[in-house]
């Protein structure tokens, strides 16, 4: 597997991109449409995409590292088949290269359906393995999503 890093993504990496994030996503989560997904990433700055590729050359992963009120976040998306092969320590070590910090939010339950009806399990326990701390006071609690911040800091 390959990771490529680019600030741009071309139409079939986006339609890669957005077909995982409605496969791996709680359903309530979903980009019905391509569009949904452009709006999404229109509005954020000085994006720049990790995407993990198979050998055939299909995205199978991806990150996203972006700036939010000055400060560095971030989001993680891998096909849940290649859970547990370190494709997403991987990634994260991509992106930690090129920042001293990263911010995310993380669904921290596993009561989410995904639109395939199993389960979202909450990645909480991979980021802390990660080096990320819980930011128990800073919660996302909206409709459509419940979750704790999370930020990793450049200890070197």
């Amino acid at each position: 597997m390959k990771i490529i890093q680019s600030s741009t993504i071309n139409p079939v990496q986006k339609k890669a991109i957005h077909d995982l994030w409605n496969q791996e996503y709680p359903a309530k989560l979903k980009h019905g449409e391509l569009n949904d997904l452009d709006d999404y990433l229109s509005g954020l700055a000085d994006v720049e995409y990790h995407l993990l590729t198979s050998p055939s050359e299909e995205v199978v992963g991806w990150a996203l590292r972006f700036t939010r009120n000055n400060q560095p976040w971030f989001a993680v998306v891998i096909d849940s088949n290649l859970h547990g092969q370190g494709h997403g320590r991987r990634l994260l070590d991509e992106m930690k290269k090129h920042t001293a910090e990263l911010n995310g939010w993380v669904i921290d339950h596993n009561k989410d359906l995904k639109e395939n009806g199993e389960y979202y399990r909450s990645p909480l326990g991979f980021y802390l393995k990660n080096e990320f701390i819980i930011l128990p006071e800073t919660r996302l609690e909206l409709e459509k999503m419940s979750a704790v911040a999370i930020r990793w800091v450049n200890k070197k």
